[in-house]
This record gives C-alpha cells, sequence and structure tokens, in this order.
C-alpha cells in the first residue's frame, strides 16, 4: 500500500469549508480511482493546518490517478488552501484496522 501525504495552511476561519470541500469533493474524485484504498483527514483549528492522507492499494494506482504531485495538488488546492507546506510519497509498511467485532487485523509486510 502507498499514501500520498499533504499538509496545507488554511485560511483564516475556512477550516469547515474545507473540511467539507475534502468530504465531498476530493472523497468523491478519489472514490472512483482504481486502488484507491482511503483517506483520512486530519486538522488543527488552532494552527490552521490540514493534513490529507491519500491511500492506495499500488504504486500504478496512485500514478495513475494523481499522474504527478503537481496534478494531485491542483485538485486538491481548489479547497480554501492559503498554501502548501509538504507534499510527500509513503510506503504503508503496517496499517490496522479494528474489525466490527473489535478485532485487529494487521496488514504488514
Amino acid at each position: 500500500m502507498f499514501a500520498d501525504v499533504m499538509i496545507f495552511l488554511v485560511d483564516l476561519g475556512a477550516m469547515d469549508r474545507a473540511i467539507r470541500h475534502f468530504q465531498d469533493s476530493v472523497t468523491r474524485a478519489a472514490v472512483q480511482q482504481v486502488g484507491f484504498s482511503g483517506m483520512l483527514l486530519l486538522t488543527n483549528r488552532n494552527s490552521s493546518q490540514v493534513i490529507a492522507v491519500l491511500l492506495w492499494e499500488t504504486e500504478a494506482d496512485r500514478l495513475a490517478a494523481t499522474g504527478s504531485p503537481d496534478k494531485q495538488l491542483n485538485v486538491l488546492l481548489a479547497a480554501p488552501v492559503n498554501r502548501t507546506l509538504e507534499h510527500a510519497r509513503y510506503d504503508v509498511s503496517i496499517q490496522v484496522e479494528i474489525t466490527t467485532q473489535g478485532h485487529a487485523h494487521v496488514r504488514g509486510i
């Protein structure tokens, strides 16, 4: 599994708009992509910082869906973002999911 991690500063007072943008637009577009495996959106209203983590099954899926980093950032920047602080790609070495029965499902190497 692979992850794109982007850290943004959101315009002052625009956190709710940014969250709605990710919930409505980014999520809708992402779930239509082959290999999309999930997304986390982490927000900090005190620092106006947003961290978006998009998960992909394979590197090829990620590249097919997002193209170059610039292409992906252009789609995300339609959100009320002040500036991008960082964009990085990672291998997901361990993923833990809790089942409805309360058991941990661990995906690792």
